[in-house]
Protein backbone atom coordinates (compact mmCIF):
# COMPACT_ATOMS: atom_id res chain seq x y z
CA UNK A 1 0.00 0.00 0.00
CA UNK A 2 2.62 2.27 0.73
CA UNK A 3 4.26 1.96 -2.39
CA UNK A 4 1.72 2.42 -4.24
CA UNK A 5 0.72 5.44 -2.76
CA UNK A 6 3.49 7.03 -2.65
CA UNK A 7 4.52 6.10 -6.24
CA UNK A 8 7.34 4.06 -6.14
CA UNK A 9 11.08 4.38 -6.46
CA UNK A 10 12.61 6.28 -9.11
CA UNK A 11 13.55 5.10 -12.40
CA UNK A 12 16.95 4.82 -13.22
CA UNK A 13 19.57 4.61 -15.84
CA UNK A 14 22.92 3.48 -14.83
CA UNK A 15 26.11 3.84 -17.47
CA UNK A 16 29.23 2.22 -16.27
CA UNK A 17 32.62 0.73 -16.71
CA UNK A 18 34.26 -1.95 -14.86
CA UNK A 19 37.78 -3.28 -14.89
CA UNK A 20 39.13 -6.29 -13.26
CA UNK A 21 41.66 -9.17 -12.84
CA UNK A 22 41.34 -12.94 -14.73
CA UNK A 23 39.74 -13.67 -10.85
CA UNK A 24 37.26 -11.67 -10.60
CA UNK A 25 38.77 -8.88 -8.65
CA UNK A 26 37.20 -5.61 -9.55
CA UNK A 27 39.81 -2.87 -9.58
CA UNK A 28 37.90 -0.05 -10.87
CA UNK A 29 34.52 1.41 -11.66
CA UNK A 30 32.84 4.33 -12.29
CA UNK A 31 29.07 4.66 -11.96
CA UNK A 32 27.06 7.23 -13.78
CA UNK A 33 23.31 7.35 -12.75
CA UNK A 34 20.35 9.32 -14.16
CA UNK A 35 17.39 9.67 -12.34
CA UNK A 36 13.85 10.54 -13.23
CA UNK A 37 12.81 13.14 -10.86
CA UNK A 38 9.78 13.56 -12.71
CA UNK A 39 8.09 17.06 -12.29
CA UNK A 40 9.60 18.18 -8.68
CA UNK A 41 13.00 16.87 -9.14
CA UNK A 42 13.56 18.46 -5.33
CA UNK A 43 11.46 15.70 -3.89
CA UNK A 44 14.41 12.68 -5.20
CA UNK A 45 17.42 14.69 -4.64
CA UNK A 46 17.84 12.69 -1.23
CA UNK A 47 17.22 9.33 -3.34
CA UNK A 48 19.84 10.37 -5.42
CA UNK A 49 22.45 11.28 -2.89
CA UNK A 50 21.56 8.07 -1.18
CA UNK A 51 22.36 6.10 -4.29
CA UNK A 52 25.76 7.81 -5.39
CA UNK A 53 26.53 7.83 -1.37
CA UNK A 54 26.65 4.22 -0.85
CA UNK A 55 26.94 2.96 -4.46
CA UNK A 56 30.17 0.79 -3.47
CA UNK A 57 27.60 -1.87 -1.36
CA UNK A 58 29.54 -4.33 0.80
CA UNK A 59 32.37 -4.48 -2.35
CA UNK A 60 35.66 -3.41 -2.22
CA UNK A 61 37.24 -1.70 -5.45
CA UNK A 62 40.95 -1.69 -5.26
CA UNK A 63 41.37 1.18 -7.97
CA UNK A 64 39.23 4.58 -8.87
CA UNK A 65 35.91 4.36 -7.81
CA UNK A 66 33.68 6.42 -9.32
CA UNK A 67 29.97 7.26 -8.28
CA UNK A 68 27.87 10.64 -10.05
CA UNK A 69 24.87 11.23 -11.43
CA UNK A 70 22.45 13.59 -12.40
CA UNK A 71 17.93 14.11 -11.91
CA UNK A 72 16.09 15.16 -15.33
CA UNK A 73 13.02 16.62 -14.85
CA UNK A 74 10.10 14.60 -16.80
CA UNK A 75 6.21 15.32 -17.02
CA UNK A 76 5.33 12.23 -14.70
CA UNK A 77 4.80 12.51 -11.56
CA UNK A 78 7.26 13.09 -8.38
CA UNK A 79 8.49 10.34 -6.42
CA UNK A 80 8.66 10.38 -2.41
CA UNK A 81 11.36 8.76 -0.87
CA UNK A 82 10.45 5.83 0.63
CA UNK A 83 12.90 3.38 3.12
CA UNK A 84 16.33 3.43 1.69
CA UNK A 85 15.96 6.03 -0.73
CA UNK A 86 18.07 5.31 -3.74
CA UNK A 87 20.43 2.87 -2.07
CA UNK A 88 18.32 -0.41 -3.40
CA UNK A 89 18.74 0.91 -7.29
CA UNK A 90 22.28 1.57 -6.42
CA UNK A 91 22.62 -2.25 -4.82
CA UNK A 92 20.99 -3.90 -8.02
CA UNK A 93 23.51 -1.57 -10.25
CA UNK A 94 26.76 -3.28 -8.08
CA UNK A 95 24.98 -6.31 -8.55
CA UNK A 96 24.16 -6.54 -12.22
CA UNK A 97 28.11 -5.19 -12.32
CA UNK A 98 29.48 -8.59 -10.22
CA UNK A 99 27.13 -10.49 -13.04
CA UNK A 100 28.89 -9.16 -15.89
CA UNK A 101 32.00 -9.83 -14.50
CA UNK A 102 31.28 -13.29 -13.75
CA UNK A 103 29.68 -13.75 -17.46
CA UNK A 104 32.46 -11.88 -18.90
CA UNK A 105 34.84 -14.39 -17.25
CA UNK A 106 32.33 -17.29 -17.23
CA UNK A 107 32.94 -17.66 -13.59
CA UNK A 108 30.26 -18.47 -10.52
CA UNK A 109 28.33 -14.99 -9.50
CA UNK A 110 29.09 -16.01 -5.80
CA UNK A 111 32.87 -16.26 -6.25
CA UNK A 112 33.38 -12.79 -7.61
CA UNK A 113 31.05 -11.67 -4.95
CA UNK A 114 33.01 -13.12 -2.07
CA UNK A 115 36.29 -12.27 -3.89
CA UNK A 116 35.09 -8.60 -3.90
CA UNK A 117 33.53 -8.38 0.26
CA UNK A 118 35.06 -5.89 2.06
CA UNK A 119 37.35 -7.10 4.50
CA UNK A 120 38.61 -5.73 7.59
CA UNK A 121 40.83 -2.83 7.73
CA UNK A 122 40.08 -1.51 4.17
CA UNK A 123 38.71 1.67 3.71
CA UNK A 124 35.39 2.41 1.80
CA UNK A 125 35.60 4.84 -1.57
CA UNK A 126 33.71 7.81 0.99
CA UNK A 127 36.39 7.48 3.60
CA UNK A 128 34.99 4.70 6.37
CA UNK A 129 37.20 2.76 7.77
CA UNK A 130 35.80 -1.16 7.81
CA UNK A 131 36.63 -2.76 11.55
CA UNK A 132 37.39 0.20 13.22
CA UNK A 133 35.19 1.73 16.21
CA UNK A 134 33.58 4.25 14.36
CA UNK A 135 32.66 2.09 11.26
CA UNK A 136 32.07 -1.31 12.56
CA UNK A 137 30.02 -3.96 10.69
CA UNK A 138 30.38 -7.12 8.96
CA UNK A 139 29.01 -8.72 5.61
CA UNK A 140 28.19 -12.65 6.57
Amino acid sequence: DDMAMMGGREAMEVDYTVTCDSSGLIRDVSMYYTMDGGNDELMSSGSLFMATAWSDGCYFTSGEFESRGDLVRTVKPGNSSCRAPGNLQSISVREIINEHVAMHLNTDINKVRELNFYQEGQTTPFGDLIGSSVFNWTVP
